[in-house]
């Protein structure tokens, strides 16, 4: 089951026929109509945090098209936060911004990613975020570059290997492990 381990009790469901696979340990997606989605209540504002997971691609759902790994925020006023991948490119996206990093995935290879939004409107890319990829930290390139913050509502969302508007995918393949913190980690948290 999706159990929120930190006592709030914002346990999770699981949508369609994603399901839970005991031999990999992991929630299996399957890019078409399945995903998870658990409500929390976060502090809110331009908050830092951060947002960990494995994953596995089972299969690329087309050139160019980007697999969402988790949504949260709102989806109705349009703000939130979205953490997806392309064959080269892991992006992490919000509302009015985003940065990636290029990045080879390969599928069936088991990947750990941490994101982490430091909760600031610096116009550096690699001072406002920070992306892990297997332990390593990426250079982050901006996409859409703005000093706008990241505003969350204090009732949110968040959502597995569901897509916000339909020029982005579902994630097709696993997720294990997934965590989240109303903190930015630090490096040596990472790892």
């Amino acid at each position: 089951s999706l159990t929120d381990i930190s006592g709030q009790g914002n346990h999770g469901a699981v949508f369609s026929d994603a399901q839970y696979s005991a031999a990999d340990k992991a929630f299996k997606f399957d890019g078409a109509d399945d995903y998870s989605q658990t409500s929390i209540t976060i502090a809110g504002g331009n908050m830092a945090w951060t947002q960990s997971m494995w994953f596995k691609v089972t299969a690329f759902l087309g050139s160019g098209v980007y697999s969402v790994l988790s949504f949260f925020g709102n989806k109705s006023t349009f703000s939130g936060h979205i953490m997806s991948y392309v064959a080269g490119e892991f992006w992490q996206d919000w509302y009015g911004g985003g940065v990636k990093a290029n990045y080879t995935f390969e599928v069936g290879q088991w990947y750990h990613v941490v994101s982490v939004y430091h909760g600031n409107t610096s116009t550096d890319a690699n001072v406002r975020s920070s992306m892990y990829i297997n332990g390593v930290k990426q250079t982050l390139i901006w996409y859409s570059q703005t000093s706008t913050p990241m505003t969350l509502p204090t009732s949110t969302f968040y959502e597995l290997a569901d897509h916000i508007n339909p020029v982005n995918t579902r994630h097709n393949g696993l997720i294990s492990n997934v965590k989240f913190y109303s903190v930015a980690l630090e490096a040596s948290e990472v790892q």
